[in-house]
């Protein structure tokens, strides 16, 4: 960032100081317009050198508000300053008007665009000069009409030296208050005082009275010594104030440009001609050489950056080039390449030249020989170095047939990661072996349960009609005994039945074809069945049928073994002298069975694990109620198989409500229930 200037400076400042310095400037317009005035040869219409010009340039600068309203306050005072030193009203006012045009014009090409006045490099330099042109050219017409109208002079020598006078000013002048005192010099200050003496030395030789030898141009190397080792803004005022020094002097009969075959004009023109190409050269080389160290600056940074990036970072980088045909050279390497390679010099920042033969033993070596002998797109892969370590390994070629190749090598070390990879994938392979041996272990016990359950259901079914034959022919304790035998008989039947649908579950293609079923008819048969226990235990079975005759399509053994589960799991869990509800009704598409008891209930911990298979209530446990925990998890399998859901719900005012949903055949209207009852 550019540092602040006069111009800046003024611009920023407060409201009161700003006006100050206002004042300021238009009081020093007026002095050195004064004084220019009363310093006019005797013979000429105008000053040889105008200073109050770059002045009136430097106060448009410094202008923030409307900048007529500056151009205003220097034409009135350029006027004054010309009518007081004897000029007519008539030309002092159209100079007074002339000069601030100039200033205006100056100003506004300095800052087009938008731009900040500042003088920090060669671009700002040539704006500068183009500025200080146009404004010369401008005011050395307007001026040198006006002269040759209302003074009878002529108007071509009037134009070119009011032009000279005006340019010279500014050049010299506006480069103080543009350049910023951030870089005010390089040098010791015993050099400044050095090259100060030096110039006034060599201004005094080549200015002082009597000399006349043309040695005006050993004034340049001195102020070039300035240039390369201050900053602009010292030039800059070494420019100024030289040019005073030679102003005064020649007009005092001193230097190159007095002499007997120059007139006046002539003297006033190549004086002027000199300053303004003493201040453009200098200000050229003072801007370009320090353009050219904040270029090395920002390369060094950039360079220091990428060399922190290059030896700290966590992945290796070697840059390697030909040496000869059998060895390589390491150009560049940090610390984790060294490491990884094992070249310790490497890494060491006053290592001398690291030259590695070419040899097979090493993969990296041949793999870098080769990428440098080849005009291929490099490699990338893993290799094993000769230490046993598995390096990651990118190899780019750069350079080539006019200049010397090299190539850059990237090395990550993946020992850790590929050995992490492999144990990753063993231990996927172990539990996939472990997943195939439980899925097998889990075949076989379906295949036994199913096995056993087959060759159960036979002696079964055998026991249950002899007793059934029993139970009719038997009277008194013969028939107890009998009915006990039936009541362990069916509950093995349901075990066996229970063991029989898990394992049909768990094999592909387990869905039964189905067909359109009556609920009503399963849930008359299903009391049918269960009827008698109910008896019983003077339990009373409601039932509440949909008179549509709803119906879902499915195998009526699954539909069947659903509302037996869901009304034995009811009759287990009510007491003596309870009561369990069945009711079917049609809801849209759906059609609801509902199953609700009046028995303790389930437990608010127990109803999210009531669907588990084998999972049993403790409290069911603790009061000895019979049961495997497989009869609802059937349910739910089933029900879930043929497209519906089921809920467990709490009843009121105790009990437990069992809604299962299954999808209707033909949506009907539904029709008023016709509740009928078994009782007990």
């Amino acid at each position: 960032m550019a540092g602040q200037n006069i111009v800046s400076s003024v611009r920023a400042a407060r409201g009161s100081s700003r006006l100050l310095a206002h004042v300021a400037t238009l009081f020093l317009i007026y002095v050195l317009g004064l004084a220019a005035v009363f310093l006019i040869p005797p013979g000429s219409f105008f000053a040889a050198w105008w200073p109050a010009a770059g002045v009136s340039v430097a106060a448009m600068l410094c202008m923030k508000g409307p900048a007529w309203r500056m151009a205003i306050a220097i034409a009135l005072v350029t006027t004054a300053s010309n009518y007081v030193a004897g000029q007519p009203l008539t030309v002092s006012v159209l100079f007074g008007v002339a000069n601030a045009g100039e200033a205006w014009l100056v100003a506004t090409l300095i800052t087009r665009g938008g731009r900040e006045a500042r003088l920090e490099g060669m671009p700002d330099v040539g704006r500068l000069l183009v500025a200080v042109l146009a404004g010369a050219a401008v005011f050395g017409v307007l001026a040198g009409g006006m002269v040759s109208l209302l003074l009878g002079g002529d108007f071509v020598a009037s134009v070119v030296a009011l032009a000279a006078s005006h340019a010279s000013a500014v050049i010299v002048i506006v480069p103080t208050v543009l350049s910023s005192a951030s870089s005010l010099y390089v040098g010791r200050g015993v050099e400044r005082l050095i090259q100060l003496a030096s110039l006034a030395s060599v201004v005094f030789l080549v200015f002082s009275p009597g000399q006349n030898v043309s040695l005006a141009f050993l004034t340049f190397p001195v102020l070039a010594w300035a240039t390369f080792r201050f900053g602009v803004k010292f030039v800059a005022v070494e420019i100024l104030m030289t040019a005073i020094c030679v102003t005064v002097l020649t007009a005092v009969g001193g230097g190159p440009f007095v002499g007997d075959g120059l007139g006046v004009l002539n003297t006033s023109q190549l004086l002027q001609i000199y300053l303004i190409s003493l201040a453009a050269s200098m200000l050229f080389l003072s801007t370009a050489r320090r353009e050219r160290e904040k270029l090395a600056l920002e390369v060094e940074a950039r360079e220091q950056l990428l060399r922190g990036g290059f030896v700290g970072a966590q992945v290796g980088f070697v840059i390697l080039a030909q040496h000869g045909s059998d060895s390589i050279r390491a150009v560049e390497g940090n610390s984790v390449a060294a490491q990884l390679l094992g070249w310790p010099e490497l890494a060491t920042p006053s290592r001398t030249e690291l030259l590695v033969p070419i040899h097979g033993d090493d993969p990296f070596i041949e793999i870098a020989a080769r990428v440098l002998t080849d005009a291929g797109d490099g490699f990338s892969g893993d290799i094993e170095l000769p230490n046993g370590r598995l390096i990651e390994l990118f190899v780019t070629r750069f350079g080539g047939e006019d200049g010397a190749a090299v190539v850059t090598a990237q090395l990550i070390d993946v020992t850790t990661r590929r050995a992490a990879e492999r144990a990753t994938l063993d231990a996927l392979r172990q539990e996939k072996d472990v997943a195939d041996r439980l899925r097998d272990l889990s075949r076989q016990k379906d295949n036994f349960a199913s096995s056993v359950s087959h060759e159960l259901r036979t002696p079964i079914t055998s026991i249950l009609g002899f007793a059934e034959e029993l139970e009719e022919t038997t009277t008194g304790d013969d028939q107890a005994y009998v009915r006990i035998i039936l009541r362990n008989a069916r509950r093995l039947t349901d075990l066996v039945e229970n063991l029989l649908e898990i394992s049909s579950m768990t094999t592909q293609n387990s869905i039964r074809p189905g067909a359109a079923v009556d609920v009503n008819d399963v849930l008359r048969a299903c009391i049918g069945q269960q009827g008698q226990a109910a008896l019983g235990r003077n339990q009373t079975i409601t039932v509440a049928v949909d008179l549509a005759d709803p119906e879902v399509l499915c195998d009526v053994r699954d539909l069947t073994r659903i509302v037996s589960n869901v009304l034995s799991n009811a009759l287990k869990f009510t007491p003596e002298h309870g009561s369990v509800e069945l009711s079917s009704s049609l809801r849209g598409d759906h059609v609801e069975v509902v199953v609700t008891d009046t028995g303790p209930g389930i437990p608010a911990e127990d109803i999210e694990h009531v669907f588990d298979r084998f999972y049993r209530s403790p409290a069911a446990t603790l009061k000895g109620v019979p049961g495997t925990g497989l009869g609802l998890s059937i349910v739910q399998s089933l029900v879930e198989r043929l497209g519906g859901y089921v809920t467990i719900t709490d009843a009121e005012p105790h009990g437990t409500t069992v809604k299962i949903a299954l999808p209707a055949v033909t949506a009907v209207p539904a029709v008023p229930e016709v509740p009928a009852t078994v009782a007990g």
